[in-house]
């Protein structure tokens, strides 16, 4: 009868780390890399969405995934000096250095999860216009208290918590770290439910079915699954604690940071991400001003500009020679207009002044320094549609 052991699918075979009772680096190394390698997919995904249009949000999302990716970088280096296995097993210098750079990824995961809460809501923020000022306020006191949440999670879990003691070894867990990972746990679930009412100030003041306001808060609505998973990482923290094996338990809570920094990102982009999300005005409380006007718009993508004519009928044989060099200036501009597209004519009856309205391609209102929205945001690709119009007077003079 052969020996259990050589069978065994978690020992045979010429694998880099063998998971055993005493040794799980490979579950640690396993989840990171699987974890690593999502990153830039994410992150690639997004930028085919942007379409060149890089906004602020989208720069965070790639600090987002630098932050990520070094985060795996020093679980990597740590699992390479021992970190997973038990630590009878672990150097006294082996572990000096697991400590280290254990809290170098507990920091570098707090500001993972403080930049993905950014990236939403500036993504909320642009939803606004520019004269919704108090609403604009409400997203930055929100990333303000998110920004506080990040350096006091940073500050309770370190103060008085040497990096030993956060690994516990050959000696005790700081007495308090259960508490303090659950009250960073606690704000966190709190700032998670503020930004997804954030998203419901958005939506729900908005004159559109019911169907689409549902539609677009499912986008933000995944975030709210960080408060259970941030919680489940507490918990072990606990088991890990009061375990007689910390080496070995210490794997769990280190899985789920790994898991959460991936969630996280991925949930941040969700809504940059869907594309059945119908851009709507906040000004005109409506999507898409669904008018005749806005289906021709529609349709005019190309076209930078386009116009309305009001036309003038005046009698030629009353007209001096001035109006009728001015009226055929403007008759040629108008037939330049007409052979695009054939516009209606809202004043068809005889009237002394002339009027053109034109309108322009969405306009990004925070935009002052001249240059395109196209190189000023990716506003234009999410939720939203801003217009402004330009109205030309002429006098022709009495009839």
């Amino acid at each position: 009868m052969t020996d259990s052991t050589t069978t065994d699918p978690t020992v045979a075979g010429n694998r880099y780390f063998r998971v055993t009772d005493d040794d799980h680096r490979g579950v640690i190394l396993v989840v990171s890399v699987i974890s690593a390698a999502y990153v830039p997919m994410i992150l690639a995904l997004r930028g085919t969405f942007t379409n060149k249009s890089i906004g602020l949000d989208d720069g965070l999302a790639i600090a987002v995934a630098v932050v990520g990716l070094l985060h795996s970088v020093l679980v990597w280096i740590a699992v390479s000096h021992g970190f997973g296995k038990s630590y009878e097993d672990i150097t006294s210098s082996d572990a000096s250095s697991i400590s280290r750079l254990l809290l170098g990824s507990i920091v570098l995961f707090l500001v993972d999860l403080f930049l993905t809460k950014s990236c939403v809501i500036l993504l909320c923020r642009k939803l606004f216009s520019i004269n919704m000022k108090r609403h604009r306020t409400l997203c930055d006191t929100m990333t303000v208290v998110c920004g506080l949440w990040c350096i006091g999670a940073i500050l309770a879990l370190t103060i008085d918590c040497d990096s030993l003691q956060q690994l516990g070894y050959n000696t005790s867990f700081c007495p308090t770290l259960t508490k303090r990972w659950t009250a960073v746990a606690v704000v966190d679930g709190i700032t998670e439910v503020l930004i997804f009412v954030l998203s419901m100030v958005v939506v729900l003041p908005l004159h559109m079915s019911t169907d689409r306001k549902i539609s677009v808060l499912l986008t933000f609505a995944p975030r709210l699954a960080v408060i259970a998973l941030i919680g489940l990482h507490a918990h072990y923290i606990y088991v890990t604690v009061h375990s007689s094996n910390p080496g070995i338990e210490i794997v769990t809570p280190t899985v789920y940071r790994q898991v959460l920094v991936l969630f996280a990102m991925a949930s941040a982009a969700l809504p940059a991400l869907n594309r059945g999300l119908r851009k709507f005005n906040t000004h005109m409380g409506g999507a898409w001003m669904d008018t005749t006007l806005s289906q021709a718009s529609r349709d005019r993508d190309a076209q930078a500009q386009a116009s309305i004519p009001l036309k003038s009928f005046t009698k030629t044989n009353r007209t001096n020679k001035s109006s009728m060099n001015r009226s055929k200036r403007r008759s040629m501009d108008e037939d330049e207009i007409d052979s695009a597209e054939k516009n209606p004519n809202f004043r068809p009856d005889r009237v002394q002044h002339n009027t053109t309205a034109y309108w322009g391609k969405a306009v990004d209102p925070d935009a002052r320094s001249g240059q395109s929205q196209e190189s000023q945001n990716s506003e234009a690709k999410i939720i939203r549609k801003d217009m402004q119009w330009r109205v030309h007077y002429e006098n022709s003079g009495p009839s």
